[in-house]
């Protein structure tokens, strides 16, 4: 029954992730003068800082695309190849879209809470990608999933920004900006609650049945 659980949840964020990825193409119509779908709000950062946004709005979803194959054991054992070459663009996918975000949460549509929570996500997504990483080239292997995991927790920010906007909405907020302060924080705090609460859970669980 838990493996099924756990299978279920990879299909879901997976498709989640693809889905969100493929959606954010949009953004590739703003240096053409179209915007379909876009946010008058975010369309007005784009305005603005059109190369430091749209670096960050096409880059980011490579990383969301790549994510939940970093966690296949599977692929992993049989395509280790695959599996180091995929992490590597994640692992760039995520710097490059992480130090456009911080450059520019500072002008986020919602204002300076919006844009420190913002600001906050980037630099601690940035860091645990770059930790990740080194923990890989160290050969630490387990420290390494661990951090990939907290790192995909918060790439994982863009899919539970765009589940929480109709939440947003039906709680009377107006547009995005209005309810941007409190998404800056509500779209991957949880995210990374979730992975460290599930992670000490399977500790305890691996404490209780090994051997003494």
């Amino acid at each position: 029954m838990g493996q099924r659980v756990s299978r279920f949840g990879m299909v879901a964020m997976a498709v989640l992730a693809a889905g969100v990825a493929l959606y954010s193409l949009r953004f590739a119509a703003a240096p053409f003068g179209a915007w379909p779908g876009i946010d008058p709000d975010i369309r007005s950062v784009i305005e603005r800082f059109p190369v430091r946004a749209l670096i960050h709005m096409l880059v980011a979803p490579a990383a969301l695309l790549l994510g939940p194959f970093q966690f296949l054991p599977g692929l992993r054992g049989r395509y280790p190849r695959f599996h180091r070459a995929s992490g590597r663009i994640y692992v760039i996918a995520c710097i490059i879209a992480g130090s456009s975000g911080l450059a520019t949460a500072f002008h986020a549509s919602g204002g300076p809470v919006a844009g420190f929570g913002f600001g906050l996500l980037a630099m601690l997504w940035v860091g645990a990608t770059l930790a990740a990483w080194r923990a890989a080239v160290q050969r630490r292997f387990a420290l390494h999933r661990l951090l990939m995991r907290f790192s995909y927790a918060m790439t994982f920010a863009a899919v539970t920004l765009r589940l929480q906007i109709p939440v947003g909405f039906a709680l009377g907020y107006e547009s995005y900006a209005a309810m941007s302060p409190w998404l800056a924080y509500t779209s991957w705090i949880p995210n990374v609650v979730a992975v460290a609460i599930c992670t000490a859970a399977a500790q305890q669980r691996w404490t209780s049945v090994a051997p003494a």
